[in-house]
């Protein structure tokens, strides 16, 4: 989360700007220079969550550690590079007639071919346990809104964005 942003330019005229980033275990601080700040100055905000890519360097008027930003992703920015798949679980609702027709109404608009994140959905039961994965044609954007309306549909515990490094989100 950003939690200031200091902006200035350079002795030569060169804008860039000072990121402070606290993930509630600690806090660095983000350089952006020159063209790097210009491309990405409308997405630092304060309270904003960022994904800041860089090189971690040694702050000699810190002490501390830094970084050297040179990409800035916003949340749905971020989810969709490095998501893997979206799960759905519909293990404890009822396996109601229009399931599949209420998977179609929550997902449709979210549907994407380029750079999607597959959908599987999961159910176990007395009966049957199962994981269906989606076809491609099914694949989304995952998105606050589209993580809210199936979290609303299914419960928070329900739906799950799985990562490379095998984290929920």
């Amino acid at each position: 989360m950003v939690v200031n942003v200091r902006t200035t330019k350079s002795r030569r005229g060169v804008p860039m700007c000072f990121v402070q980033l606290d993930d509630r275990s600690a806090r660095i601080e983000v350089s952006l220079m020159g063209e790097t700040f210009d491309n990405y100055a409308a997405k630092v905000n304060k309270d904003q969550l960022l994904v800041i890519e860089g090189e971690v360097q040694f702050n000699e008027f810190s002490g501390g550690l830094a970084v050297r930003g040179s990409r800035v992703l916003d949340i749905d920015e971020a989810r969709q590079r490095f998501s893997k798949g979206l799960e759905i679980d519909v293990s404890d609702t009822a396996m109601a007639a229009d399931l599949s027709s209420r998977l179609k109404a929550l997902l449709g608009p979210y549907r994407q071919s380029e750079r999607a994140c597959p959908v599987h959905v999961l159910y176990r039961g007395q009966d049957a346990v199962g994981r269906i994965s989606l076809g491609v044609d099914w694949k989304v954007a995952v998105s606050d809104e589209l993580l809210h309306a199936l979290r609303s549909a299914f419960g928070d515990n329900y739906v799950r964005v799985q990562y490379a490094a095998g984290a929920d989100g």
